[in-house]
């Protein structure tokens, strides 16, 4: 789909869209450049998203129809059409002759014109009048309904190994699609009611469901009243969370065969780009000096070695927090003479995408820190988590205990950083921005960080003959980044800690028998 570049001009915003080289050779421009009317903010962003689907869906018609359409007319009645919000569909339907879409009067009457301009004969039709008011008996229903088939992929979802918030964010935005659109086939799903949907998001209040003056209120209630009440939407962002879920939803529904195709393949509100830059910024150097103080860090990480080591594997490693939590003792190995970490979805752990599994080298500022002697008294005390009670089974997922308490007890107050740019995730950023400053290449530091790489070479898991570059490179960037001299891990620092897990292990033990001898008790 053709990206929107928004363009400011005296007479107000502009989006450009840069045409495919066959396109151009038939319009004899590079660029398509059209008014956002009024519109500002997000919701140029929005009615610029809604013109590149338009200008996409046009292009493949043309592409289709050969030489046989007018390609300016054609991408001006999308653009327009799209730009609409009073815009309406035409569907004309002859079975198994003729089917014909329309978008706008003015689309519809060019339609017309073509048919009769190519002599459209249909067998007892009174020619292309008899087809303009031809009626279609409706078509029987075509697979599961809509709501069916969430119903069962929300049952599906509940069943795997997500978060439990993962699944209940899933479970939200797919019950709101439903509920915001008529129950109809699921197989007849198209690019109208995906409009449709994301133009009731651009009127959807946050948090609507718990909001007393929308208390008891159906959701298509809801976007009436908060269109008559004037009150903004939701986010790009959080729109454009909400297309993700559904694009789980549709991609699931695909594979069974209930959907032809997905109707959101393609369409992006913002780029990932767009999204990470916007969203999150790496730490300032006065900021990375505060989180990492001496005398803070004492206070606040000498008790829990989840507070200890995981912010600094997040910095020097670029590892995700849910990557760091779930580490094994196991997953610390030496390979070719270099200590490194092993990131897999093996067992019970998980990891976001084929890309995420890898094998970091750790950087020697990482070592000096005396990673190797904690791994060693970990193992000795029989522990298999290299951070042993953490959240590695918790509903919210591994990290969750410490990333709360890393993003408001730490950042918000102790370290007074309220900027909601900052969070646990901004470590990352900082590894990123450090890697690219040193001139290593994206693919180069995504084979650190597991991000998608362009490159074969950078996707393999593991290859022993570039674990030493990429030491060399780990090492760099751990060096390069602005903190100031860390206190190392002494023996028996986290003893206290060791000896509250085990008691919490045992008291859950003695739980989980007394519910299994009162089950098997019930049963006789």
């Amino acid at each position: 789909m053709p990206k929107a570049f928004l363009l400011r001009r005296p007479s107000g915003l502009y989006a450009r869209f840069l045409l495919p080289a066959d396109i151009q050779a038939k319009t004899g421009t590079r660029f398509l450049v059209r008014p956002l009317g009024k519109s500002s903010g997000d919701a140029a962003r929005l009615t610029a998203a809604r013109m590149g689907y338009a200008v996409a869906q046009a292009i493949q018609s043309i592409r289709c129809a050969g030489g046989d359409l007018d390609t300016k007319k054609h991408l001006d009645a999308a653009i327009r059409s799209a730009a609409s919000p009073d815009s309406r569909h035409y569907e004309l339907n002859v079975p198994g002759v003729l089917s014909l879409k329309a978008d706008g009067p003015d689309d519809h009457a060019r339609a017309m014109e073509a048919l009769a301009a190519m002599r459209v004969v249909i067998p007892g039709l009174p020619g292309v009048g008899g087809l303009q008011g031809a009626a279609t008996a409706p078509a029987p229903p075509k697979g599961p309904s809509l709501r069916e088939s969430a119903k069962r992929f929300i049952t599906h979802y509940k069943s795997t190994s997500r978060a439990a918030s993962t699944q209940l964010e899933a479970e939200h935005s797919v019950d709101l699609f439903c509920d915001l659109l008529d129950d109809i086939p699921i197989a007849d799903l198209g690019p109208t009611h995906i409009d449709a949907f994301r133009e009731a998001l651009a009127s959807w209040p946050a948090r609507a469901r718990v909001l007393p003056a929308y208390k008891g209120l159906s959701a298509k209630a809801i976007v009436a009243k908060a269109k008559k009440r004037g009150e903004g939407g939701l986010s790009i962002r959080t729109m454009e969370k909400h297309l993700d879920r559904l694009r789980t939803f549709f991609n699931w529904s695909v594979q069974r065969r209930e959907l032809p195709h997905n109707p959101l393949a393609g369409l992006r509100l913002q780029s990932n780009a767009d999204k990470y830059t916007k969203t999150k910024r790496g730490f300032r150097p006065d900021e990375l000096s505060a989180l990492f103080d001496p005398m803070r860090r004492a206070e606040q990480c000498d008790d829990d070695p989840m507070y200890f080591w995981i912010p600094l594997f997040g910095l020097f490693t670029g590892a995700r927090l849910s990557e760091a939590a779930q580490l094994l003792v196991s997953d610390l190995a030496e390979v070719g003479g270099v200590w490194g970490i092993h990131i897999t979805g093996e067992g019970a752990k998980s990891v976001k995408n084929a890309q995420s599994k890898r094998f970091v080298p750790v950087p020697e500022r990482l070592l000096a820190l005396g990673l190797l002697d904690y791994a060693a008294d970990v193992k000795a005390l029989g522990f298999t988590a290299l951070f042993p009670g953490g959240s590695a089974g918790s509903k919210n997922g591994p990290g969750n205990r410490v990333g709360k308490w890393f993003n408001r007890t730490l950042l918000r107050g102790a370290c007074r950083i309220n900027d909601k740019a900052v969070s646990y995730h901004s470590t990352r950023h900082n590894f990123i921005t450090a890697g690219d400053s040193l001139g290593f290449t994206e693919a180069q530091v995504g084979a650190l960080t597991g991000h998608e790489a362009r490159s074969v070479q950078a996707r393999h898991y593991i290859d022993a003959s570039t674990v030493s570059q990429r030491k060399e490179r780990i090492d760099r960037i751990a060096a390069s980044l602005p903190v100031p001299p860390l206190a190392a891990y002494r023996a028996g620092q986290f003893a206290k800690y060791f000896e509250d897990v085990r008691r919490e292990e045992r008291r859950a033990r003695a739980v989980a028998d007394r519910k299994k001898r009162a089950a098997k008790n019930g049963v006789q």
